[in-house]
């Protein structure tokens, strides 16, 4: 099988009344479509529909242990799934992945100041040192940046939120290899680093969402807004 050389992430609507397995569906076949893959498929024989067609049941969904989702019918194809807020989205690579989206919220009544305030003191919780001093100084936008991050990398390794949440740094340490992440705000391409030994690629889509790929390695990735 040729190897794909892309990252696929596709947003929908959490409310367009699909189900999970018609969005990989539709998906799958705008992966495999676009690129020069192949997959047990057939085309369409109404001529409605174009490209590649997904058998539906390659897409049949399993988990790990850890929660880590997973095609047991077509191994090569990697996934990774999120949701937050009006948005539903998943990634699919030839390598393993993650994914994660995060929308910018605050509690009901609260300032932005005080928001501000209670993400820097939930930072020093629930981050590394070395991320919680990052957000300090912007705390209402990094926090959702770095939250991202260490979402889209447990996702990637499959071991999910534990007790080493915050041991492992997924930001650059050094501060200098830190200023591409300090102009992430506007940024239509995101910006990407490496760390703990994996590539991080981060985009604030919208105004009040951030997504984050992580992946093994450094790929081309495609954002398609499915709606």
């Amino acid at each position: 099988m040729t190897r794909t050389s892309e990252i696929m992430v596709c947003i929908f609507k959490a409310d367009d009344g699909l189900s999970r397995e018609e969005r990989l569906l539709w998906a799958a076949e705008h992966y495999f479509g676009s690129t020069a893959d192949t997959i047990p498929a057939k085309r369409a024989e109404d001529g409605e529909r174009s490209g590649v067609h997904v058998e539906r049941e390659l897409l049949q969904v399993e988990k790990t242990p850890l929660g880590k989702p997973f095609f047991p019918k077509f191994p090569h194809l990697h996934l990774s799934i999120s949701h937050s807020g009006t948005y539903w989205v998943c990634a699919l690579a030839p390598v393993e992945v993650g994914v994660d989206i995060q929308e910018h919220t605050m509690n009901r009544s609260e300032t932005r100041q005080e928001a501000t305030s209670r993400f820097a003191k939930m930072a020093r919780r629930f981050f590394h040192p070395v991320e919680a001093k990052f957000v300090e100084t912007e705390s209402f936008y990094r926090f959702f940046g770095v939250w991202a991050a260490r979402e889209s990398y447990v996702k990637y390794t499959g071991q999910g939120i534990d007790a080493s949440f915050s041991e492992h740094c997924v930001i650059p340490e050094a501060e200098e290899m830190q200023q591409p992440l300090n102009t992430l705000l506007g940024q239509e391409n995101g910006v990407s680093w490496q760390a703990q030994g994996v590539w991080f690629w981060e985009t604030v889509f919208e105004e009040n969402y951030t997504l984050c790929v992580c992946a093994g390695e450094e790929m081309p990735c495609r954002v398609i807004r499915c709606f």
